[in-house]
């Protein structure tokens, strides 16, 4: 079974790291990207076919749920 694809949308340099860092050690998942804002996040999903997209949900730009109704 191919790895699961994760992309990480976390406006915190330290947060998105450490969880860049700490998913990248588990055999299943496949971080192919980690973007600091929801606009960047939304077109690096699409373009590198994400299976998940771990988004904060926070004040700072679109984050989280609002970045893009389907995700």
């Amino acid at each position: 079974m191919p790895p699961i694809r994760l992309v990480i949308i976390e406006d915190q340099y330290l947060v998105r790291d450490a969880l860049a860092r700490l998913m990248a050690k588990e055999p299943d998942i496949e971080v192919v990207a980690a973007a600091d804002d929801g606009q960047t996040g939304v077109s690096l999903t699409e373009r590198l076919q994400g299976h998940i997209v771990r988004a904060a949900d926070g004040p700072t730009g679109t984050l989280g749920h609002a970045s893009h109704p389907n995700l």
